[in-house]
């Protein structure tokens, strides 16, 4: 994605906490990405935490030009989807 200037919208598929910070690194240099989306795995003992929700967050918030991002959540935690 950060190679290619030409994708615009990808869909990553399902990521573990892990995957979620680690996308945020990954994302942070990007200036031509315009859509994601993104669902959170089934395995209940890797569903997204804060720590990678904070890194997600942080990358969106400094260094994107992302115009929509979807977010598909497996966690039962209300409070946590909002």
């Amino acid at each position: 994605m950060n190679g290619n200037k030409n994708i615009k919208k990808i869909d990553i598929g399902i990521l573990t906490n892990r995957g979620l910070a680690d996308l945020a690194t990954l994302l942070r240099p990007n200036d031509s990405l315009e859509e994601l989306e993104i669902a959170e795995t089934k395995d209940h003992q890797k569903y997204w935490n804060q720590v990678g929700r904070d890194a997600f967050t942080e990358m969106l918030r400094e260094s994107t030009v992302l115009k929509k991002v979807t977010l598909k959540f497996e966690g039962k935690d209300e409070e946590a989807n909002e």
